[in-house]
């Protein structure tokens, strides 16, 4: 199961940034990382090479524009912005934001290569989450052709209920700062 770092500006304060990624990286091991909430264009050249030296891909939050410019692996895309999912170039890999089966679907036909599903368990001012019967229900229909992770109040303890599923991984913010890792 893959691991997928969301970066935040309140966990990880842009003085301590750099330090506190590299951390992160070294305790858990990420498979993808994303620059969300910063000024890109001064940590992206700096966040990509720390990702590259660590081969963690190197995603930036909703801008394909500075992703192309500035060589980042991919894109994140919001709820909000699944036509741009059509104008990135082959060798930018995107992520969609879904928080839905129509919005999973929707991914698909817009050819993104994966999606977060959130949130699936309780998080700080999402809402009521979708919770895990959602997520195996969704995991589980044959419409569904797609990687599938799961984002959403994930920390240490649910990873066990994670990780008998057919998701091709999990997104975090709190887990990866380790906070509320028990």
């Amino acid at each position: 199961m893959k691991k997928y770092l969301i970066t935040d500006p309140t966990l990880y304060p842009p003085s301590h940034f750099f330090s506190l990624l590299e951390s992160a990286f070294q305790r858990h091991s990420p498979n993808i990382a994303l620059l969300r909430g910063y000024d890109a264009q001064e940590f992206a050249s700096s966040f990509i090479s720390l990702c590259h030296r660590y081969n963690v891909l190197a995603f930036i939050s909703g801008n394909l524009k500075i992703a192309i410019q500035k060589g980042f692996d991919g894109v994140h895309f919001k709820s909000t912005q699944i036509q741009q999912l059509k104008e990135k170039p082959d060798n930018i890999l995107s992520f969609y934001s879904a928080h839905s089966l129509q919005d999973i679907l929707s991914a698909q036909q817009y050819c993104a290569d994966a999606v977060t599903l959130s949130p699936i368990f309780k998080t700080p001012n999402k809402g009521e989450p979708l919770g895990i019967q959602y997520l195996v229900r969704i995991l589980h229909d044959s419409r569904i052709n797609i990687d599938i992770f799961a984002l959403g109040g994930i920390l240490s303890h649910h990873i066990h209920q994670l990780q008998n599923l057919p998701l091709a991984g999990f997104a975090a913010i709190r887990y990866f700062a380790d906070l509320n890792n028990t």
